[in-house]
């Protein structure tokens, strides 16, 4: 499990959001809050990384979100 903050970001693929980390690191995000998780939202998620898992989204390292809070 990891907790992180930054920003999220429309993906560069239809439906996918990606958070850009306050330490420079891209995440997919999977699953979590869609009231929360908005494109250009300040926000705190805690996840597990899903290397395992296959996306369309080709972009960032999965992350599936089990919190997701605004931080701004």
């Amino acid at each position: 499990m990891i907790t992180l903050t930054g920003v999220v970001q429309s993906g560069v693929e239809p439906s996918c959001l990606v958070l850009k980390a306050d330490d420079g690191r891209q995440f997919l995000l999977l699953g979590g809050n869609p009231d929360v998780l908005q494109t250009g939202a300040e926000v705190m998620v805690e996840g597990t990384p899903a290397l395992e898992k296959p996306t369309t989204c080709m972009q960032g390292i999965p992350l599936r979100v089990t919190d997701a809070k605004s931080s701004g």
